[in-house]
């Protein structure tokens, strides 16, 4: 059973994107990988109050915010992938800007020296900017689903980089959760050919 999510704006539908129950299926074997990777103390201080509660909804919000920029990405006009790329780094920038000057001192700012503004530019240009270019390629190429999905293996590559550069303890679950990740993701995005 396929549902169809038609949401055109000016031609641009994400039909490939509709809510399937492999989807679903996958969905729900991603997130059991990374309760794997996390743990069930992750999972035993959701009930927490005050603070701790208030920060699980912003990681909440968070997420829905992520997902929501994925579809908007897929149906932004079209336009050249840079000129997409830059129009985002730019209005980043500025708002990074404001933010910054009202919360920073101003004479710390001038202060900053060569080294440190030849840093944040490097970051600009080469992280932010270069993720930009492949964000909007990929959204384009392989849909807002699949984008969000490859986030999940965030948690299982920082504990893979933490065993091989810290030397910290690569546990099994951890594994287990990579291979729960990954089929999730193969279940949700293997396509059936039906034509």
């Amino acid at each position: 059973m396929h549902i169809r999510a038609h949401v055109g704006v000016e031609g641009k539908d994400v039909p490939e994107d509709g809510l399937t129950a492999r989807g679903m299926g996958g969905c729900a074997c991603v997130l059991a990988g990374v309760g794997v990777v996390s743990g069930p103390g992750a999972l035993a201080d959701l009930t927490a109050g005050g603070d701790r509660l208030l920060g699980q909804f912003a990681v909440l919000a968070g997420a829905f915010f992520f997902a929501c920029n994925n579809v908007m990405a897929r149906r932004a006009p079209d336009m050249p992938l840079v000129a997409k790329s830059s129009g985002v780094m730019l209005a980043g920038a500025l708002i990074g800007t404001a933010m910054a000057s009202t919360a920073t001192p101003p004479a710390a700012l001038a202060e900053a020296g060569t080294a440190s503004l030849l840093g944040v530019a490097g970051l600009g240009i080469f992280s932010t900017g270069l993720a930009a270019l492949i964000f909007f390629r990929l959204v384009d190429k392989a849909g807002p689903t699949f984008v969000s999905l490859t986030n999940y293996l965030v948690p299982v590559f920082a504990a893979v980089a933490g065993y091989l550069v810290f030397g910290e303890e690569l546990k099994f679950r951890v594994l287990a959760g990579l291979a729960l990740i990954l089929a999730g993701i193969a279940i949700s995005e293997w396509r059936r050919v039906t034509d």
